[in-house]
């Protein structure tokens, strides 16, 4: 069993112990550190990884438009450089992006015709709709509110977002006389 008196002289025949470990200044001796190491060395910042689309493409940047400094992501800065190059006349451009205004119409277009499909089957031909204890499940719901949201985006007022048609639950009748 080893006594104190043999951790102390174990410590003090690790160095030269007749020196200071300290300098007049307060700072460890060359050798007499506590971290021999030294202080870690910092790492680089980790960037995201720029191969991935996703992240690239809504990384900020900060652009010159039209005189001004203005900070958007990438895929905002590569849309208005298309626009302006397809608005300066470059055909190649003006194809693209005539193919993707198009798709764009046929994605809202198909849109509106499940939006009016879910309407059709919840709502419209539901009978249990008047039953004050029907309840349209939360995922049609869910859908239904999304769907108009993208389609009151595009085509202002015509799907309004005050609720799900037929889950006001009261008179049907809009008179108030009684």
């Amino acid at each position: 069993m080893a006594t104190d008196n043999d951790e102390n002289d174990r410590r003090k025949s690790r160095g030269n112990t007749d020196r200071p470990t300290r300098d007049t200044r307060g700072r460890w001796r060359k050798g007499h550190c506590p971290n021999p190491k030294g202080r870690p060395k910092k790492r680089p910042k980790m960037l995201p990884d720029q191969s991935n689309a996703y992240i690239f493409s809504n990384t900020m940047v900060d652009i010159v438009a039209n005189g001004q400094k203005e900070t958007m992501d990438r895929r905002t800065a590569l849309l208005n450089k298309m626009f302006e190059s397809a608005m300066k006349g470059k055909v190649s451009m003006q194809r693209f992006l005539y193919k993707e205004f198009e798709m764009k119409s046929e994605r809202l277009t198909a849109a509106r015709a499940y939006y009016q499909q879910l309407i059709m089957k919840w709502v419209v031909d539901n009978p249990d709709l008047c039953d004050h204890d029907y309840k349209m499940p939360t995922e049609v719901q869910l859908e239904i509110l999304g769907l108009r949201a993208t389609l009151n985006h595009y085509f202002g007022d015509q799907y309004p977002l005050d609720g799900i048609p037929g889950t006001n639950y009261g008179d049907d009748d809009d008179d108030d006389n009684g």
